[in-house]
């Protein structure tokens, strides 16, 4: 682990001037370069958008922070599409982000680790507007992410921000019979969902609250623990569209040819299709042992989709878990097309791809070594 005061002396490049722009128009779209020595260093990307019509915000000032020191170790502006982005990040301590503009609450993405992927893509932040100020509550179900029950008894805590483990809890809840809480009292702008149930891994979501509201279909899916040697991806949605459908393929056993898990083949040798979802929300669960070699590719297609943008619109994130909790994530990209091809596994190495296109045959859903072989 690098010292706070050691990352502060490698991050020289402060506010105003680094990557970003002050004036109107927009900041740069080129990433904050941070003049480091040299080493392990990677990227630190995302996007922010109001809430309410997802429009892309220009010129929120995003600040990056070592944590436990409250002195910017860089600044810079989000480009008229709302993209932001650090480079040269030494990976060595955990970081958090403020995010700062007129008229909308400000924010703070806590827990941003570099260890586990050099070039990070955070979670799509929406910043609330002050229009909406005021206390408002959060309402939704807490299902179990293999057979789609609802959970009973889950205790939520809420944390003020994004992605914050620890520290001060605005309001808690617990699911009744019917896997459903409610919460109010809670001050307007981003907060951190902690799901916890017995023999569940604890889950951590975003929320948005909206002062005088309360925001229903607030859901969360929270997984069993994963047994040892094998690996489990969730994935959960919005409202529209109706219907995402996950699909894994993968290498086949003693030479045979390569495997495809899907919802009209849920089961195969070692891969199995958990819980198929069809009506919003999700979760679209896949359980499967990843010690083949080969590689294994993992696809998300808009089995129901009226316009170009709806994947892309849709919110949808995809988790990854083994036996020591979510070992990597993905949000949907921006991009018209059918089918969101997330990442490769290779030898227990991710490969991300995170590209939307246009599903145009069933090679789609293979990776270019197993193609050859199907």
């Amino acid at each position: 682990m690098v010292p706070v005061l050691a990352v502060q002396a490698l991050l020289l490049a402060l506010s105003s001037g680094c990557g970003g722009s002050s004036g109107s128009g927009g900041g740069s779209s080129t990433p904050a370069s941070i003049p480091s020595a040299a080493g392990a260093n990677g990227a630190i990307l995302g996007n922010v958008s109001e809430l309410i019509d997802d429009t892309p915000l220009a010129q929120v000032q995003v600040r990056l922070l070592a944590d436990g020191s409250d002195t910017p170790a860089a600044s810079t502006f989000s480009d008229i599409g709302g993209d932001f982005g650090f480079e040269n990040v030494p990976r060595g301590p955990v970081y958090r982000l403020e995010f700062d503009v007129d008229g909308f609450r400000n924010e703070r993405y806590e827990a941003i680790d570099l260890e586990r992927e050099p070039t990070l893509q955070l979670e799509p932040v929406s910043l609330v507007s002050d229009d909406n100020a005021g206390l408002g509550g959060l309402a939704g179900t807490i299902t179990n992410a293999v057979d789609g029950l609802p959970v009973v008894g889950a205790a939520l805590q809420f944390r003020p921000g994004i992605n914050v483990r620890d520290g001060v809890i605005a309001a808690r809840a617990t699911t009744d019979a019917n896997g459903d809480y409610l919460v109010e009292g809670v001050s307007y702008g981003n907060v951190t969902v902690e799901v916890a149930g017995q023999g569940l891994q604890t889950a951590f979501s975003t929320s948005q609250v909206l002062g005088d509201i309360i925001r229903d279909d607030q859901n969360v899916a929270i997984s069993p623990f994963v047994p040892a040697g094998e690996t489990r991806i969730v994935l959960t949605w919005d409202e529209r569209p109706r219907d995402l459908d996950a699909h894994l393929t993968g290498p086949g056993t003693a030479g045979s040819a390569p495997f495809h898990v899907f919802f009209s083949q849920p089961d195969v040798s070692g891969a199995t299709l958990d819980i198929d979802d069809t009506t919003s929300f999700g979760p679209e669960t896949i359980t499967f042992d990843a010690s083949r070699p080969g590689v294994y590719r993992y696809t998300v297609n808009a089995f129901s989709q009226a316009t170009p943008d709806e994947l892309s619109d849709s919110g949808a994130r995809v988790q990854v878990l083994r036996a020591e909790g979510v070992i990597a994530e993905f949000f949907v990209p921006s991009g018209e097309g059918n089918l969101w091809t997330v990442f490769d596994l290779i030898d227990g190495q991710f490969r991300r791809v995170d590209t939307i296109g246009t599903q145009a045959s069933d090679d789609d859903w293979f990776a270019p070594e197993t193609r050859a072989s199907r």
